[in-house]
């Protein structure tokens, strides 16, 4: 506990002294241009410079610091709960062309770190699977990773942002389908010059916004009374999920607590999966059968 308490005391010593080197380095450079003292001028100079490579110093380690206990935290609930863990694994963003993942021009790389994984029987009722216990349920993969992506400006320093990414491989691939909570769904489509699909259910179309690559997919999806149990209390978590491909995902801030906030995102993606219609998954591969 005293060494929690010291790292923060540290951080603002550190904050503090650039500050002030800061200002004493402006008020020397600008003395020293309306003075013309070539030696004042200099050292300024070196001093700005000095307290600039100070500055990405601790951004930096601040930065290496918060992976680091990522990390701690994906390693320490692979082993609470037996999943497999990997200190990296690009594949599972193999096939994502949507949100989360960024396509700004600067962002130089994406990453799919700490991830953990493991397979686990849901109420998902495929045709043709066999019941188990008087009910349908298949194995789906379930895997949750940090999504990194590093941004790197024009000469800029590199930087990296998080989003802490969970998903669950579908049964078979669907067309990609967006629901995203009202308010960021409406800045995403603007930004898209899209309109959002509308089920005629009004308190789901108030609170949520649906963008659909088949629209009649997304109709089937959540129309077989999925979209009135997302307006249920404990599925208002204010998240966005996707459909995409052979996956269904969700994603949320990183810093919060890793396991409590995982298993809210499971509950969320394996609620939509129970509710999906079997035909959905039964038209989807006649779809690539005819391919």
């Amino acid at each position: 506990m005293r060494g929690e308490r010291a790292a923060p005391e540290r951080q603002g010593y550190v904050r503090l002294a650039v500050v002030l080197g800061t200002c004493w380095a402006v008020t020397s450079l600008i003395y020293a241009i309306t003075t013309e003292e070539p030696l004042l001028y200099s050292l300024a100079m070196l001093a700005m410079v000095s307290l600039a490579g100070a500055f990405w110093v601790v951004v930096l380690s601040r930065q290496g610091r918060r992976h680091r206990a990522q990390t701690a935290d994906a390693q320490r609930l692979a082993r609470e709960r037996g999943w497999l863990f990997a200190a990296r694994d690009d594949s599972v963003l193999d096939g994502l062309t949507g949100p989360p993942r960024v396509t700004e021009p600067y962002a130089t790389r994406d990453l799919a770190v700490d991830v953990t994984r493991t397979l686990r029987l849901l109420p998902v009722d495929v045709p043709g699977t066999p019941e188990r216990d008087g009910a349908t349920a298949v194995e789906l993969e379930t895997v949750t990773y940090t999504y990194r992506y590093v941004a790197q400006r024009p000469g800029g320093i590199p930087l990296s942002a998080d989003l802490q990414v969970v998903a669950v491989r579908l049964p078979a691939d669907l067309p990609r389908t967006e629901v995203m909570p009202e308010a960021f769904g409406r800045s995403v489509l603007g930004a898209r010059g899209r309109r959002g699909l509308e089920l005629g259910v009004p308190e789901f179309d108030t609170r949520y916004v649906v963008d659909a690559e088949e629209p009649r997919v997304a109709w089937d999806l959540l129309t077989g009374g999925l979209a009135r149990r997302l307006v249920d209390p404990d599925l208002l978590l204010g998240l966005p999920w996707v459909v995409e491909g052979g996956w269904i995902l969700t994603w949320h801030d990183p810093r919060f607590l890793r396991s409590a906030t995982i298993d809210h995102c499971l509950h969320l993606l394996d609620t939509v999966l129970a509710f999906v219609p079997p035909h959905v998954w039964q038209d989807a591969r006649t779809e690539v059968g005819r391919v």
